[in-house]
């Protein structure tokens, strides 16, 4: 068994240079995440970042490495020596527009803290000020987190398409619980999925002297990889109720019309959301690109009428935006085209599911962008559709598949004497690598093949 194990690491390290066989039937792949943002000079002027390097000391934090830097804040990876743990440290500008930013972010944190954590929503530690030279900073705790989804989505890995299901239920179950909890999150997007990582990830991360990308071991490939996906960076959440407004329309892709539309603010803002969220996990496209000239909302509904249908009036009728009624047509609606928007959605699936899941996609997604916002679909509702049932490799793409009398063959060819290349076809060719391992195992050790 031990000289077994032995050949299969070599030759998955022939095969596949960029893996490891972390344990006994399990993949992952080693994914190189884009390239580390870097801070321009100007925004640590007045008011501005605290400049900070490797090796930066305060309090019971020493700073281990730069993880990226947002609108308002860099983050840090540190060891806290108190605790003698990894965290995540959040550090905002000076200025103090931004440091309200990260404070409203902080309440919420806390406030869904003492309601209880829940393991698809980033783990918030804590927070406190720094004064450095006369310059206050909000710092914010998080547990460290690997790469985003949208990382991990522009890496091109070959999702297994119950890969795909697991990211979507995690991401309607961390919707489901803050919309219980009264919290429209109001920024749902894959740059705020983040995949939760292992202490050894972490461990590494912090050794790692390569200071321009971060490196994860992610198991996505296989019907039942192992891995969690979290809602991160509530910036912008509000909580539910009447005196909730938007003054400003938003020139968001992830928006749904009412935003701009209307000043109301509720939870179907965050289902629309979901929904372009979901579309871009599923197909690798956003369902809505942006350019400069998009900075005018009205724009967007243009282009969302061309690509989801006419959008009629009468949905937004109340708390309407003053100036909004003159977008629509002598009609009351906004005339781009007629697409037939379900048979759109299957196609721009099918270069990863299969038809019949391609179809189930369709269906599943066209609920989220109901035009109406009371008829749109809500996450307690979403999480008990079929399509995001797991159903094992029978939603492989036809010419993906394997025969398995074809992977049987190669087995027994190298039963008693090891074949290197039927080994290695066996191993290349299959997306069962854990059936494959254990119909090995059993075949060495005398037992028939199933």
């Amino acid at each position: 068994m031990e000289n077994f194990k032995k050949i299969l690491k070599k030759d998955f390290k022939k095969i596949y240079p960029n893996s490891i066989h972390g344990f006994w039937g399990n993949l992952f792949e080693k994914i190189r995440c884009a390239k580390l943002s870097s801070v321009d000079e100007d925004e640590y002027g007045e008011e501005g970042l605290l400049r900070m390097d490797v090796g930066y000391k305060f309090g019971d934090y020493k700073t281990l490495r730069f993880l990226g830097s947002g609108g308002y804040a860099t983050i840090w990876l540190v060891k806290n020596k108190a605790e003698r743990t990894y965290e995540a440290l959040k550090i905002t500008k000076s200025y103090i527009g931004d440091r309200e930013k990260a404070e409203k972010e902080a309440d919420f944190m806390e406030y869904m803290m003492k309601m209880g954590t829940h393991r698809n929503i980033v783990d918030f530690l804590g927070g406190f000020q720094i004064t450095v030279e006369d310059a206050c900073h909000l710092v914010m705790r998080y547990e460290v987190m690997g790469p985003n989804l949208y990382d991990i989505i522009d890496y091109k890995t070959k999702f297994h398409p119950d890969v795909v299901r697991k990211m979507i239920k995690h991401l309607l179950k961390a919707v489901e619980y803050i919309h219980r909890q009264h919290i429209i999150h109001m920024d749902i997007k894959t740059e705020n999925m983040m995949f939760e990582i292992s202490h050894e990830d972490i461990r590494d991360m912090a050794k790692s002297t390569d200071t321009t990308h971060n490196i994860y071991h992610l198991d996505l490939t296989r019907a039942n990889s192992k891995f969690t996906l979290k809602l991160a960076d509530f910036g912008l959440a509000c909580i539910i109720g009447p005196s909730n407004e938007k003054a400003d329309p938003p020139a968001s892709p992830f928006r749904p019309p009412e935003s701009v539309l209307t000043l109301t603010v509720d939870f179907p803002i965050d289902m629309w959301s979901v929904g372009c969220t979901i579309y871009e996990i599923v197909t690798r496209k956003q369902l809505l690109s942006c350019t400069p000239e998009d900075n005018d909302s009205y724009r967007l509904l243009h282009k969302l009428a061309k690509l989801l249908g006419p959008i009629p009036k009468a949905p937004f009728t109340i708390r309407t935006r003053p100036d909004a009624l003159s977008v629509f047509g002598d009609d009351d609606c906004i005339h781009q085209g007629n697409p037939n928007v379900r048979r759109n959605f299957a196609n721009a699936a099918r270069k990863y599911l299969n038809d019949d899941d391609s179809e189930a996609f369709a269906k599943f997604l066209i609920q989220f962008f109901e035009y109406d916002p009371k008829k749109r679909v809500t996450a307690k509702e979403a999480l008990k559709n079929w399509f995001i049932v797991p159903k094992g490799d029978q939603s492989i793409r036809e010419n993906e598949v394997i025969c398995l009398s074809k992977l049987t063959y190669n087995i027994h060819f190298s039963v008693n004497k090891t074949s290197e290349s039927a080994f290695s076809y066996a191993i290349e060719n299959s997306q069962l690598l854990a059936v494959f391992v254990c119909q090995r195992e059993n075949s060495i050790q005398g037992q028939p093949l199933s």
